[in-house]
């Protein structure tokens, strides 16, 4: 073969090997970053988890918590028993927000209001503790109630109940205690 042919061959070759590189480049150079981007990543394990959640998730959870609590002691007489067991319990946990003991606080109110008309029926009142845990129970959730810029409304209907029925109640337990 002439030295002609041969260079031309010999370059051929070698931009066909110089192209072929530039494309393993390339690859590499991508993976490269995502391999960065994935050490990147790595390094964020260390910060906290965050989880969105809202106002009404956490008053429906707080509702649920006493609503599981009472069923458990079946004791009319006695909500506000099971509203301490679940906060100090969720205060244990670290997951105890406004939003779930306004939740619990309201539940157990709603209780112990259902408790003392029941007695009202009757021709009894609620007495001694039961009227300092009722009051407590109110006085508790009409705070967090503030607090958490919620209305009695919103309070309801998060919890699927007839704000009418409901403001009666509400409406007699403010002209009495507040």
């Amino acid at each position: 073969m002439n030295t002609e042919k041969q260079v031309c061959i010999f370059f051929l070759v070698f931009m066909i090997i110089s192209f072929s590189n530039f494309g393993f480049c390339a690859e590499e150079m991508k993976r490269t970053s995502t391999s960065q981007q994935c050490a990147n990543q790595v390094s964020n394990l260390d910060v906290p988890a965050k989880k969105e959640i809202s106002v009404r998730s956490e008053l429906e959870r707080g509702g649920s918590a006493f609503f599981q609590c009472y069923i458990r002691m079946m004791e009319i007489s006695n909500p506000a028993k099971c509203v301490l067991d679940i906060l100090h319990e969720e205060q244990l946990k670290n997951t105890d927000t406004n939003a779930f003991k306004l939740g619990v606080y309201f539940k157990g109110w709603l209780e112990m209001d259902y408790y003392k008309e029941i007695l009202r029926t009757r021709g009894t009142n609620l007495i001694g503790i039961e009227v300092s845990d009722y009051i407590s129970l109110f006085s508790n959730y009409r705070s967090l109630e503030n607090q958490l810029n919620v209305s009695d409304e919103e309070l309801c209907d998060a919890f699927g109940l007839k704000y009418d029925v409901v403001k009666l109640n509400i409406d007699n337990a403010v002209r009495e205690f507040e």
